[in-house]
């Protein structure tokens, strides 16, 4: 029965029964990992990404831009009702021979944030060392001091691998990150009875610079994601500064592609602030991404555009796609304010 509601009022939505009484909005999707049946890190699967864009296609959707879209949000032109943006964060490799691939297929563009650092080889992201570090160890207590000296402590018997993985990673997100990734490989792995050595892990491998320059010279756009993927707003100003300007400077160097749009690591309203948005303006970014899973409108600051992980079914991606989703939260501010 629900899914029966859902599919009359997508389609209601696919008419334009319900989006014309909503605000124009844009809604932009974020892919992490694209993975094909070879794969074993999970991610969206190839042919499910197939699927999304096919129906697109058979729906006339059009595919925009970055730059259709941030010319849509700031002018008085009107928000066409059949339009999406991609976009897919920090250069693994399944974003080019898996996403580029697909996306490149059905001619429409997707728009790749990239770790500079990690494309360089220098690192691989923390957040996916810390969950190499809880799945591999044999320890079955894990007992460790964080960088701001308050303990962490579970039990691999009571809780799953992912819940230690993520309640870890949120404390981290919490703390400054300065030294992050110097408390990972000096202190966390040898305190788990592991060695992160100098290889990247092999599910976590990055493109390389003469694959992002492919992407974009298939109409692709190809933009900066900071340096390491701290969060800004835990690292002092200038370190955070720094994390922005070089991550700027290595991708145009790279590429010699224009750099107007930029992705905040982590991406909650909390993880960035006014400075990092000012370090990002007087550095040319025209338009910056967060992960608050909501519609962008023109109501919107320029530098808090918003984003939705991309479904992993179909019904709640046409549910998006058509509005329903804004629908919804109309009714709710209704209801509740």
């Amino acid at each position: 029965m629900k899914s029966l509601i859902i599919n009359t009022c997508n389609q209601l939505s696919e008419l334009g029964v319900i989006t014309a009484l909503l605000p124009e909005a844009i809604p932009i999707f974020m892919l992490h990992r694209v993975s094909n049946e070879q794969d074993t890190f999970g991610g969206t699967p190839v042919k499910f990404l197939e699927q999304c864009l096919a129906y697109l296609r058979h729906h006339r959707y059009k595919v925009l831009t970055l730059d259709e879209c941030h010319n849509l949000l700031i002018s008085g032109e009107k928000i066409p009702r059949k339009v999406a943006v991609f976009t897919i964060d920090d250069g693994f490799i399944d974003h080019y021979t898996n996403a580029g691939s697909v996306f490149s297929h059905f001619k429409m563009p997707l728009n790749f944030f990239l770790i500079s650092d990690f494309i360089d080889r220098k690192l691989w992201p923390w957040d996916d060392q810390i969950h190499v570090a809880i799945n591999d160890t044999a320890r079955q207590e894990i007992r460790l001091t964080l960088p701001d000296k308050t303990e962490f402590l579970n039990l691999k018997s009571k809780s799953s691998t992912n819940e230690i993985t993520r309640n870890l990673r949120d404390l981290l997100k919490s703390q400054d990150q300065t030294n992050l990734y110097s408390w990972i490989s000096e202190y966390l792995f040898p305190e788990l009875g592991l060695s992160l050595g100098n290889n990247i892990h092999h599910n976590y491998q990055p493109m390389s610079w003469d694959n992002a320059q492919e992407l974009h010279n298939a109409g692709h756009g190809v933009y900066a994601h900071t340096c390491t993927h701290r969060i800004l707003s835990q690292l002092p100003s200038a370190i955070a500064a720094q994390e922005i300007q070089d991550s700027i400077a290595r991708v145009n160097e790279k590429l010699g592609c224009s750099q107007r749009y930029f992705v905040y690591p982590t991406g909650r309203l909390c993880d960035y602030n006014d400075n990092n948005k000012m370090t990002l303006s007087e550095n040319g970014i025209k338009m910056a991404f967060n992960t608050e899973p909501t519609y962008a409108t023109k109501k919107m600051g320029i530098y808090d555009v918003p984003r939705f992980s991309l479904p992993n079914t179909m019904p709640n991606f046409i549910q998006y796609l058509a509005k329903f989703e804004q629908a919804k939260e109309q009714i709710r501010k209704v209801l509740f304010t």
